[in-house]
């Protein structure tokens, strides 16, 4: 069986590619203000998550336009913002070894 490369393979699947995005629903952006939800919401969940680590202290203007386009963008994933510089949120980015 010849090997193809993920670009080629995708382009050989036009529907199935049409597909996997037509059953992606809408997204949100949860914004994390305790550890506390963090952990309800995130580590209990069985979603797929992917979560913007920020420091508030020092804003990145474009990281956080890119972060607020990303549920529409990618919806079937469940988004979330930490602020690691909020002291509730220090025990969460200090478990996933994020630092301010």
């Amino acid at each position: 069986m010849a090997e193809r490369s993920w670009p080629r393979a995708v382009a050989a699947r036009p529907p199935l590619l049409l597909a996997v995005l037509a059953s992606l629903a809408a997204g949100a952006l949860l914004e994390v203000e305790r550890a506390e939800d963090f952990e309800r919401e995130v580590f209990s969940s069985k979603h797929v998550w992917a979560v913007g680590f920020v420091n508030s202290q020092r804003p990145n203007d474009a990281f956080e336009a890119v972060l607020a386009k990303l549920p529409d963008l990618v919806p079937a994933v469940r988004w979330g913002r930490l602020d690691v510089t909020v002291s509730g949120n220090s025990p969460i980015a200090s478990e996933l070894n994020v630092r301010p």
